[in-house]
């Protein structure tokens, strides 16, 4: 077999039988058995309990698939501070493993895997990455190196959670911190580089063990390990645009559409035009439109009108000494008294003139009454 790359690779020990195997894999694995590649073991294992899964070296393939081979397990265990690994490399075996509630993830370093699992087939060639947290699942492999993780869900969870600073977490971001199914990780440069880092991790931790496992626990190099898993896993923790940010320019974008409203509120009694809001609020036009829409149900000429006739109503109910219907509506921004009079009518049935003569009708017999409109100077067209 060719020579195979480990980041244990110098702690590895050939592992002389199939119950020491066993006893080593089912620190990391659920496993329920371990046989050699072709045995009979397999076609009683029941089909619709089980997922097979094929590791082949890169470099050779298996021409007598159907029978026993001679079978080779190198492994060695051991602690990341709270993490589990099991590193290996294995030879011709068929693991089946049982339901399990936490989860199991191999790193492939050499050769590759193919499992099959509920209809369900994912190839896995070096340098790649394999989530299971199936029910019941089968694994042949062939001249592979890797190392399995034991991973705890909630301890992946919070690793997330820490990594955005506790803020709630989309849902589909949960769903992805919960597979029902086999995951593999996305082929990405991204992605290829935080496998290699994490490669790279693990041998650190174990040049770090020659030292001490205390060493390892208290630099965090479990922690790290499911950062790096995390941010596979999830790949949007990779990008600038992450959940904190995109949560930021949200804020951003209530923080713009706010000091908008009130600036049209300071400025109704001036031409509000959609370029000029466009302007103010550095939004498109599109995206000013689709806003107002989504915030306010309607548009932005629709809300300022809307807005500019309940302040004209305000005024006509609560006229000052001098007020003309002409002098409110071009205090709220109305440069055609025509134009004012059928919109104030269409929303509120009731003649502008009539409102303000009802309201004078009403002051102190000081105060003078005024209704006529030309003397303001609007335009009437």
């Amino acid at each position: 077999m060719p020579a195979l790359a480990n980041p244990f690779g110098s702690r590895l020990q050939p592992i002389p039988s199939l119950k020491e195997s066993s006893i080593e894999l089912k620190g990391v694995m659920p496993l329920k058995s371990i046989s050699p590649l072709g045995a009979a073991a397999r076609s009683q294992a029941p089909a619709s309990s089980q997922a097979h899964a094929c590791c082949q070296s890169e470099a050779s393939s298996n021409p007598n698939h159907g029978a026993a081979h001679q079978w080779r397990h190198d492994g060695h265990t051991t602690a990341i501070g709270d993490l589990t690994a099991h590193a290996a490399i294995l030879e011709q075996l068929e693991l089946e493993l049982e339901p399990q509630n936490d989860l199991c993830a191999i790193l492939i370093l050499g050769g590759s895997l193919m499992v099959e699992q509920a209809g369900q087939s994912l190839h896995c060639a070096s340098p790649g990455l394999l989530l299971i947290s199936s029910p019941a699942w089968c694994c042949l492999t062939n001249s592979s190196s890797l190392v399995v993780l034991n991973l705890k869900q909630l301890q992946l969870q919070t690793t997330v959670m820490a990594m955005v600073e506790n803020r709630p977490l989309p849902q589909h971001w949960q769903q992805r911190l919960q597979p029902d199914l086999l995951w593999r990780a996305e082929n990405s440069a991204s992605c290829h580089a935080l496998k290699s880092g994490l490669a790279q991790m693990l041998s650190i931790a174990n040049n770090l063990l020659d030292h001490g496992p205390s060493l390892v626990a208290r630099l965090g190099l479990d922690e790290m390990v499911y950062r790096m898993l995390a941010a596979i896993l999830i790949p949007e923790l990779q990008l600038n645009d992450s959940l904190k940010q995109l949560q930021s320019r949200k804020q951003d974008g209530q923080d713009r559409f706010t000091d908008l409203i009130a600036y049209i509120e300071a400025h109704l009694h001036q031409p509000l035009g959609l370029e000029q809001l466009e302007r103010r609020s550095h939004y498109s036009r599109r995206t000013l439109q689709y806003t107002f829409q989504q915030r306010l149900g309607c548009s932005p000429s629709q809300w300022i009108r809307s807005v500019r006739l309940e302040r004209a109503k305000v005024k006509l109910q609560q006229p000052q000494p001098g007020d003309s219907v002409t002098r409110i509506a071009k205090a709220c921004g109305y440069r055609s008294l025509n134009l004012f009079s059928q919109d104030f009518q269409q929303r509120f049935q009731v003649k502008p003139s009539e409102l303000l003569r009802e309201s004078q009708a009403k002051l102190p017999a000081t105060q003078p009454s005024r209704t006529n409109n030309a003397e303001d100077g609007l335009s009437v067209a």
